[in-house]
């Protein structure tokens, strides 16, 4: 039974690992939210974040034409009216893991504020992250990377987290294929974590 159970946990350690992948990103939408504005949100989706994720190994961002397509067959013009429900539904069209969208306003001629959401298709939970940045492209970026993108990582961290707790409710229920189903998710965002290889092995 032993060295069944030590097998069992290599191949799916090994499956695991082969199947892992990085969190694709959907930029769905920057809007102006005045005139000033209209550089900042232009560059913001058209440059700084393509040229920002190509810097982040657990990050892929789909290409922004594709997003754009399915944006506008959507009909949306303006995501931020719209409930967690309908922007999930868009989501899913888009095959990615993450979302981004917000808006621009002007604080001065060389200041910029930028409210944006970040959605896990995973969990379907959203997180505000509103911060400032400078029209000038590297101070942009920047600004950029030092608050969007780190409150990104900060929340798929915390995902892994809640997923994992969730796994060991049904464990303590004894809802065994449940658990299993999580531990494997776990896994699939961090497939080094010991942690759901010893549960794991305890279900089986």
């Amino acid at each position: 039974v032993k060295k069944i159970l030590i097998a069992l946990l290599i191949v799916v350690g090994f499956n695991i690992l082969l199947t892992a992948q990085v969190q694709k990103v959907a930029v769905l939408q920057f809007n102006k939210n005045d005139k000033k504005s209209e550089y900042v949100s232009k560059m913001l989706m058209s440059k700084d974040f393509k040229g920002i994720f190509k810097e982040y190994e657990e990050f892929d961002m789909i290409p922004q034409k594709e997003i754009d397509k399915i944006v506008k067959d959507s009909g949306y013009t303006d995501l931020s009216v719209l409930g967690k429900e309908r922007i999930a539904e868009l989501g899913k069209q888009t095959g990615a893991d993450i979302l981004l969208w917000g808006s621009v306003s002007a604080v001065s001629e060389s200041d910029f504020k930028v409210q944006s959401y970040v959605m896990s298709m995973r969990s379907i939970d959203i997180v505000p992250v509103n911060f400032e940045v400078k029209k000038a492209s590297k101070s942009r970026r920047a600004s950029i990377e030092k608050n969007l993108i780190t409150k990104m990582q900060e929340f798929s961290s915390g995902e892994v987290q809640k997923i994992f707790d969730i796994g060991l409710q049904y464990l303590t229920n004894k809802s065994y294929p449940d658990a299993e189903t999580s531990f494997l998710r776990v896994l699939e965002m961090e497939p080094e974590n010991s942690e759901a290889f010893y549960y794991l092995g305890f279900i089986n």
